[in-house]
Parts: structure tokens; sequence; C-alpha cells
């Protein structure tokens, strides 16, 4: 993935730099969401419990289908301190480049078009891991958008760090859910997460940052993962049950020390392709770091 300039740190000028050339000027706000095929070989699948059968992806929206499992086991259920729950994960991956724990990153996600299943709750999370195919719940080191889906029909949605989540209260007619997660070298930072009604207002929330003690192992691989999480070990799934939901994502990383912000897709407003260095002066400029914070994720009610 090319790197693009998309406005002067210096001066806080659009088209970046005057060295580096560039079109009309970004907004990382303009930075879209890619659609995530859990079906393509790229992903990795764990699920030791066997409860998913298939996964399968049309127009855009994922299903999941069930084997005949009963009563789900406890280490499907999401937090438990053993990890057995369906998971996906790959390398992730932004401007061509693997990310691994030595780098800062963001991770955003968003879910819509949910359909739980009318037999039991799910629980699920969506972010990036230190170690997924772990079946040790500390040592997957995993934080993400976390939503809780119910047989009744309303949703919860907040966020889930290492071991433990944080929701907000049910609400019904949700039709989406955002988040995003982000981490300095050595650390992930902790993430938050949201949910937003059919009218358009936010319905739920909840935020968790990490723990400091928990630090990354230097140099070790950054994956993206999915988790679809049991909520209760006294509920079954018969063969054919369903669950589906459209999964998108985004990602920026920090070239810390560096001289780039690269993201996974082209930034369409940026210009032609830009591979010049900033200079320290640039890296230190208050303006860039303005803009990124202010910039990379619109506000929920207008995102898309």
């Amino acid at each position: 993935m090319p790197v693009f300039p998309c406005f002067d740190p210096t001066t806080g000028a659009s088209g970046g730099s005057s060295g580096g050339g560039g079109g009309g000027g970004a907004d990382l706000s303009s930075l879209s969401y890619e659609l995530v095929d859990l079906t393509d070989p790229s992903w990795i699948k764990v699920d030791p419990q066997g409860l998913i059968q298939s996964v399968a992806i049309n127009s855009g929206l994922t299903t999941f289908t069930y084997n005949t499992v009963s009563p789900f086991p406890a280490s499907t259920v999401l937090p438990n301190s053993t990890a057995e729950q369906p998971r996906w994960y790959r390398r992730l991956n932004i401007g061509g480049t693997d990310i691994d724990t030595d780098a800062a990153y963001v991770y955003a996600t968003k879910l819509s078009s949910v359909t739980p299943n009318a037999n039991f709750d799910n629980m699920l999370y969506h972010g990036i891991a230190e170690l997924p195919a772990s079946t040790s719940q500390a040592t997957v080191n995993g934080q993400g958008t976390h939503v809780r889906l119910t047989k009744a029909g309303a949703s919860f949605s907040g966020a889930f760090t290492r071991t433990n989540l944080q929701i907000w209260n049910s609400q019904a007619n949700q039709v989406d859910f955002y988040g995003y997660g982000q981490a300095r070298p050595g650390l992930a930072l902790g993430v938050a997460g949201w949910g937003r009604k059919n009218t358009g207002v936010i319905a739920s929330q909840g935020f968790r940052g990490f723990p400091a003690s928990n630090t990354y192992t230097a140099g070790q691989p950054i994956y993206e993962v999915f988790v679809l999480g049991s909520r209760y070990s006294t509920e079954s799934s018969t063969s054919g049950d369903t669950v589906s939901m459209r999964i998108e994502s985004r990602a920026i990383v920090y070239m810390v020390g560096g001289s780039r912000v690269m993201t996974r897709r082209p930034i369409k407003k940026c210009g032609r392709a830009y591979s010049q260095s900033r200079t320290a002066t640039e890296r230190k400029s208050s303006t860039w770091r303005r803009f990124v914070s202010r910039s990379l994720f619109r506000s929920p009610s207008s995102a898309s």
C-alpha cells in the first residue's frame, strides 16, 4: 500500500509537505472501512470445541452456521480463563508492512446488519491480539470492540481487554457497532466501543484501558482477530443454527521515530504516492499530532 501526503505537518496546509507534492489534501477520516472476509485463506480458524460448522459470505454478509453442541462448554464463554471460543485471526498488515509489538497503531472496527440467533446469546469481540491461537485468555492478550448479542434482540456494546470487558446497558434497535483499539510500542493502550440505534442515536458504549503491567513481548507479531464466544454454558445450539453480520475494519500505523503514517487503504483525496521523509522538526510538530488525533475517526453519527 503506498503512502500519501495528506498535509504539510509544519504548517497544516493541505496537499502534503512542500517538497513532497500531493493532491487536494486529505482527512484521515476519509479512510474507508475494508470488508472482512473470514473465508479468505489468509484467515486461520481456531475452534477447539467444534462449535462452528461453516462460515460463508454473501453480498458482504458473513453467516456462521453452528453444529449441535449441548450445552456450550464453559471454555467457549467470553470471558473465561480458558480460551476455546471460535475465532479467526491473521497477521495485521498495514501499507504492505507486517505489524509487530514494537509499532504504534490504531485498529478500528464496524459491525452491522447483525442477526442474532433466536436460541442462544453470543459474546464476541473484534480487534487485535498477540497470540490469538492460545487456549489461555491472558496469553491471547487481545483487545477489541465487544458486542453481546441476545436471543431477545436487544444488544450490548463496549470494550474487551485481555480477560475482562466493559459494557453498557442493553438497547433494542441497534443497527451497527463501532470501536477502535490503539497501541504504542510494547503496550496495548485500550479500546472503546459503542452501538448506534436506527435513529442515529448512540445507544450503548464502553471503554477499557489496557493494564500497564501487561506489556507485549518485544518483536512479537500482532494479529487481527475475530472471536465469536458464547454467553452461557447452559445454552445449546442445534445443527444449522446461524448468526450473521457484516464485519469491517480499517487501520493505520504511526512510524514512531520514522517518517510516515501508513494506512491499509489509499486515502482518496491525497494525491500521488509519497515516499519522502519528514524532517525531525516535522515529526515533532504539534500540528501533525493534533491533526492525526483529531481526524482519524469521524463521529459515529456520521460514520459510514
